[in-house]
């Protein structure tokens, strides 16, 4: 029995591919396959570079990232037309310890960035610390 209706699929399927619908049929299949894929790795290409902007947003009102250093006419004009400007820049890194590592970015800012809270510095968890900074808006909302 399941070897006729096998039989019987095969011969329909060759009977199908030689028409020229088929054929058609199928090109359009594998276009809106390409399609799908695309679409999604983009749409993951475009969730990524938003979850990273916002990681940088931080409550400013623009933020402007480039590759590399910024030109000083650039940096001039930006700060012409703010009433304030602070710079951070994204480093990514791995951090290691007794065999464990972990991949992270890391991000410095400048004197000027708003802290939330406060900032200790320390070379390991034992030694006294270095530096203890807080920022004045942490006094007022923290």
């Amino acid at each position: 029995m399941r070897k006729t209706v096998f039989s019987l699929m095969w011969h329909l399927l060759l009977q199908d591919y030689k028409a020229s619908h088929f054929r058609l049929l199928q090109f359009i299949q594998g276009l809106l396959l390409v399609f799908l894929i695309t679409l999604t790795l983009a749409s993951e290409s475009v969730q990524k570079h938003l979850a990273h902007n916002m990681a940088n947003l931080l409550g400013a009102d623009v933020v402007v990232s480039q590759y590399g250093q910024m030109p000083v006419n650039h940096v001039t004009q930006l700060e012409n037309l703010s009433s304030a400007l602070t710079f951070t820049q994204s480093i990514k890194t791995t951090l290691t310890q007794n065999g464990n590592w972990q991949q992270l970015t890391l991000k410095a800012v400048d004197s000027r960035y708003p802290l939330q809270g406060t900032l200790q510095v320390s070379d390991t968890l034992e030694t006294p610390l270095m530096l203890q900074a807080k920022h004045p808006l942490s006094e007022k909302f923290g």
